[in-house]
């Protein structure tokens, strides 16, 4: 091989590594750009005593009216029981007494969000239930001042949407992973 042969060679390969660094930065500004100024997040809104909270629509199975729950005894407080949904026998999930929010009490506006987060599922008891929507990444922020008494470590981060009430974030994933929901 010549001298020309052995120069070209390693422009070449030079020139790879450089348009292969290229297309990573590219890619990686896409995306930051796609999470900041174009994409949106899909929630369901529902409230919970006086705050709304949204749950990530990936979540969410379905929403039902509240049926009739079977009562387990030795089941910690904040699961209320049980329900058959089309033959899945799937635990009901007081949210607001899991966040510290106090007791639910169940009335004909409250419903059931089943869903599914860290490979397991569950039904969670609402007070009511709002219209799905659609929010930019960029108006989802993690300042969690306006937080009301829920726990913060179940929170992903803030936003208000058009209708201007504050709509807190919940992390479903780490509510369903969190010491509280291992029980037996």
């Amino acid at each position: 091989m010549t001298r020309t042969s052995r120069e070209m060679e390693r422009k070449l390969r030079d020139n790879e590594q450089w348009l292969t660094t290229v297309i990573k930065s590219i890619g990686e500004d896409n995306k930051r750009k796609t999470q900041t100024e174009g994409a949106m997040k899909r929630l369901i809104p529902f409230s919970l005593a006086d705050g709304w909270y949204a749950a990530n629509i990936e979540n969410v199975l379905e929403v039902l009216e509240v049926p009739s729950i079977t009562s387990v005894p030795g089941l910690p407080d904040f699961i209320l029981g049980v329900i058959n949904i089309r033959g899945d026998i799937t635990s009901v999930t007081d949210l607001r007494q899991l966040s510290g929010l106090g007791k639910t009490s169940i009335t004909s506006e409250s419903r059931i969000i089943v869903i599914c987060a860290a490979g397991k599922a569950t039904a969670l008891v609402v007070d009511t239930l709002g219209k799905a929507l659609a929010l930019p990444f960029n108006s989802i922020h993690p300042d969690l001042s306006g937080i009301p008494a829920i726990k913060t470590d179940y929170i992903k981060g803030e936003a208000r949407p058009a209708d201007g009430h504050l709509l807190t974030i919940l992390d479903m994933e780490k509510i369903m992973s969190s010491q509280e929901m291992k029980f037996e």
